[in-house]
């Protein structure tokens, strides 16, 4: 990237050191492409760095104190930050006094960091890592660590835990003993942590998964670090969802929830409730009832249904495929019903009765049929 070497010598010029930093050298290391890039620059103040970043751009400082300049280059966001320390004031994701210092080491900024394969630093300048914590040795092999006490990373802030899992998920790595440990005995923590921020974490294991696994490995995480009963539930029974064929988030949201557990107790979007909630009555209710006017969800929930396996709903699956479930899906128009003499809720009761009797293979679905039928059945 011709911008970097360019703003490097700026930075060099200035006395000052210029990083990439966090998820793009891991990812670099692990051999996986990276969008995002993001940089660390020391011995320079938040001026200075504004000054260099103007020629490319218009720089937005993200807050004074985070010490943090977004520029657009070449129709890309990156992030230039100063090096800072945190420090702790509650036990939420944004309870932390942040200080930054431009005469703070690289190490020192990455010793703030919650994993060792997110605290490792590229110098733009000489082409090493910088690798206080051995990030590069866990990444070979497959290891998540905590940088530091595992016990004090995660009281500093717990979505940590959440984030152990995500990227343990993400990448197939195993969580190392001693941070395991610490997850089992301070799991309690994440409830004061809101919801939207778990399922967020949730949604980026899943959707940002590069493994492929027998088993569902968030399934597996979720129970060994007692993180999945901790939150939804002493009745959470989360199953495998590795025959996924659609809507991998949603498929694996139901399946994570379908044999119990309080998935209220997570900011979920209004389309994996409803189609969690569906597949929960499938299994005592008649598809048919179920389903009608829902054709919306069908693929969703079809598709959910088929990753959990069962075999009540495998069997009626294809029925439904063929059938109308909803009135505008019927080969007759509702005008002609009205014409016959059906009107107010006449109408969609017949429409419904249609449907059904097309679903139990007593009726086509095609005008003639449809006409007979609506003649014989009005009162």
């Amino acid at each position: 990237m011709q911008f970097e070497k360019s703003i490097l010598n700026e930075v060099l010029n200035k006395n000052g050191k210029l990083y990439r930093i966090g998820g793009c050298v891991r990812d670099a290391i692990i051999g996986i492409k990276c969008k995002d890039i993001d940089y660390l620059i020391t011995g320079l103040d938040l001026n200075e760095i504004f000054e260099i970043l103007s020629v490319y751009g218009k720089p937005n400082i993200v807050g004074q104190s985070f010490g943090i300049i977004t520029v657009n280059i070449d129709h890309m966001q990156y992030d230039f930050a100063m090096p800072r320390i945190d420090t702790t004031t509650g036990f939420g994701h944004c309870d932390f006094e942040i200080k930054t210092d431009k005469n703070l080491s690289v190490t020192d900024d990455l010793s703030r960091r919650e994993i060792t394969i997110n605290a490792i630093a590229y110098d733009v300048e000489t082409g090493e890592y910088i690798d206080p914590f051995n990030g590069i040795s866990d990444i070979k092999e497959g290891i998540l660590k905590c940088v530091g006490d595992p016990d004090i990373r995660f009281n500093e802030d717990a979505l940590r835990i959440m984030r152990v899992i995500q990227f343990s998920n993400r990448f197939g790595f195993e969580i190392e003993r001693n941070t395991l440990i610490a997850i089992l005995k301070n799991k309690k923590l994440l409830h004061k942590i809101t919801g939207e921020r778990i399922y967020e974490e949730i949604k980026k294991a899943i959707l940002k998964s590069k493994i492929k696994r027998d088993t569902n490995h968030l399934e597996f995480l979720l129970n060994i670090s007692g993180v999945g009963v901790e939150l939804f539930g002493d009745e959470f029974t989360p199953i495998s969802t590795n025959t996924i064929e659609g809507d991998e988030l949603i498929s694996t949201l139901v399946a994570l929830f379908f044999y119990g557990g309080d998935y209220h107790a997570l900011v979920m979007p209004s389309l994996p409730k409803s189609v969690i909630e569906i597949c929960r009555k499938l299994k005592t209710m008649d598809p048919f009832d179920v389903m009608y006017k829902k054709r919306h969800l069908f693929q969703y929930v079809y598709d959910a249904m088929m990753s959990i396996g069962d075999s009540y709903w495998e069997k009626n699956i294809m029925k439904l495929h063929n059938v109308p479930l909803e009135p505008s899906e019927l080969k007759i128009k509702g005008e002609t019903l009205i014409s016959l003499g059906y009107v107010g809720a006449a109408i969609g009761t017949i429409q419904k009765a249609m449907c059904r009797a097309i679903y139990d293979r007593e009726l086509n679905n095609n005008a003639t049929d449809l006409l007979r039928f609506a003649i014989a059945n009005i009162n």
